[in-house]
């Protein structure tokens, strides 16, 4: 096997691995997500404020732009489980 025939098969391998990766970062955030949906209004009042009480006490890194996403994610669903709870009366 040559050097260049070598070198394709690690770019390969590699980009590969990279796929795999992403899609299974995706999916994992893809099902955080569908949990969160189905949760009644006291966890979705729990996370959310767990979340709050991160962005005010650890440093504001990369992770801070995701940690409000979900809390407008936690917010916006919790509003739609009041009004089904309201709703159903469960």
């Amino acid at each position: 096997m040559s050097q260049t025939e070598h070198k394709r098969q690690i770019i390969d391998a590699l980009s590969k691995h990279h796929t795999r990766v992403a899609c299974t970062i995706w999916e994992c955030l893809s099902v955080a997500m569908d949990l969160i949906d189905v949760q009644p209004p006291t966890v979705l009042e729990a996370l959310s404020d767990s979340l709050k009480e991160q962005r005010r006490t650890l440093p504001n890194d990369l992770r801070d732009d995701l940690r409000q996403c979900l809390i407008k994610y936690c917010e916006t669903v919790l509003q739609e489980a009041r009004v089904r709870e309201r709703h159903f009366g469960a």
